[in-house]
């Protein structure tokens, strides 16, 4: 019973060691999997990052409604880049983010979904710019994006 007390010790140890042995070799596989899929992105997308800005988006999705009788809703995300070492104007964003809200759902009020889908994106962000950059003294804003922009009818 001595021997097969033993045997059974054995074989249990060298089960244990064959699965830490198992473990060390996955963990030495997925690091070097990890290394290798962390120089995956080419130099030349790297290049065309700008790490000097960020994004504002504390905006949020809003919802306004156009002047048409009935209204139509839509919804609409707006954002944009800034400085990002450039903390007094971050603040002054985050100070007027209510107004830039109320500016931005009363100008879609201010006009029919016909006028907006017939002048387009371009026309309407040129106009964004220039009513939101009006609120500002410490900055202004360059670029808005539209990552949420629809009507619902």
């Amino acid at each position: 019973m001595n021997i097969n007390h033993n045997i059974a010790q054995k074989i249990l140890l060298s089960l244990v060691l064959l699965i830490v042995l198992i473990f060390i070799i996955t963990l030495i596989w997925h690091f070097s999997i990890t290394k290798k899929q962390k120089d995956v992105m080419p130099k030349s997308i790297i290049a065309t990052i700008d790490f000097n800005n960020v994004t504002f988006s504390a905006i949020g999705t809003l919802r306004a409604s156009t002047s048409d009788e009935p209204p139509v809703p839509l919804t609409i995300f707006v954002q944009f880049p800034y400085k990002k070492d450039d903390i007094a104007f971050y603040e002054e964003l985050l100070q007027k983010t209510v107004k830039m809200r109320e500016i931005i759902i009363s100008y879609f009020s201010t006009n029919t979904k016909e006028y907006f889908l017939t002048f387009g994106e371009e026309l309407i962000k040129h106009d964004l710019l220039s009513l939101l950059n009006e609120q500002l003294v410490l900055g202004q804003i360059e670029r808005l994006y539209f990552s949420e922009y629809i009507f619902f009818d």
